[in-house]
């Protein structure tokens, strides 16, 4: 739904798609479903996802370290590399999110490392990523409080002559009416698990124990590099408003993803070309 085949190496498989996995997956199970296996199973999958995505961190930067390429040229590159991902759906969401958090782990880390406990960078970053938590938590709740109530209204009118409540009968309607603030949900709970786990898969690359501390900073300063140009680019992008905010590009989006949940139950995994395709001649919400 999302559209996310271009930063999967920075974020691996999102937490959304991954619980519509799993419930695909129980929906084929005859046996019952023990929650602390499901529980322990989540972890090791969280624990390889941060894994997975340090390694793709250390890739990146790799030529970077070794001294292969200029600052100039990765920085090129990277700015080339955030200009394809801003040309995807939500694209430029991804790259503030993704940049934000990075850039935020690398001031910490590197201010701590050149000025260590008394770091007025660090503390700063530390500080910043602290306030980036509350707010999206606070974002979170407000978001699902919108889309709770924009659930209730798609399902449930008011009668206009008895002022009594009742199911609506054009649920196709009330549904697409409230497409806009379940998608806004969808992204507050992206935005905290990007958050999350980017965190942790730079934790994980920036106490590498088999390489030396200067290859560590040498890191550090790429993937700093790396941060600034998607911020930039994603910021560039959003300008002019969220190129992913109108109303037919929710819809379209929200259909796609509900298309491919059926056929992957049906055990089709589609790309989004492919669900685009089959979609022309299907109307999902019949």
């Amino acid at each position: 739904m999302f559209g996310s085949h271009l930063v999967e190496k920075y974020i691996g498989t999102l937490w959304i798609s991954s619980i519509v996995d799993s419930i695909v997956g129980f929906s084929k199970m005859s046996d019952s479903i023990d929650y602390f296996d499901w529980k322990d199973e989540a972890k090791e999958r969280q624990r390889k996802r941060e894994m997975s995505i340090a390694v793709n961190l250390r890739e990146r930067v790799a030529d970077y370290v070794s001294g292969e390429v200029s600052e100039q040229e990765f920085l090129s590159k990277c700015r080339e590399e955030a200009e394809k991902i801003a040309e995807t759906a939500f694209g430029a969401r991804f790259l503030i999110s993704i940049g934000s958090v990075i850039k935020l782990e690398t001031d910490e880390y590197l201010g701590f490392y050149y000025v260590p406990f008394i770091s007025w960078t660090g503390h700063r970053a530390n500080f910043q990523r602290m306030r980036r938590g509350f707010r999206s938590f606070i974002t979170l709740g407000r978001v699902g409080l919108k889309a709770l109530i924009a659930g209730k209204d798609a399902l449930i009118t008011r009668d206009e002559d008895t002022e009594e409540l009742k199911v609506r009968e054009d649920l196709k309607v009330g549904l697409e009416e409230s497409l806009t603030a379940i998608l806004d949900l969808a992204w507050a709970f992206n935005v905290r698990d990007i958050t999350r786990t980017v965190k942790g898969a730079c934790e994980r690359l920036f106490m590498d124990a088999g390489v030396t501390a200067q290859e560590r900073v040498k890191r550090a300063w790429a993937l700093r590099i790396l941060a600034k140009e998607f911020l930039f680019v994603g910021k560039a992008e959003c300008e002019g408003g969220d190129p992913n905010s109108n109303e037919d590009f929710i819809k379209n989006r929200a259909k796609m993803g509900a298309f491919k949940t059926m056929m992957k139950a049906q055990g089709q995994d589609l790309s989004d070309e492919e669900a685009e395709e089959m979609m022309e001649n299907v109307d999902i919400w019949q």
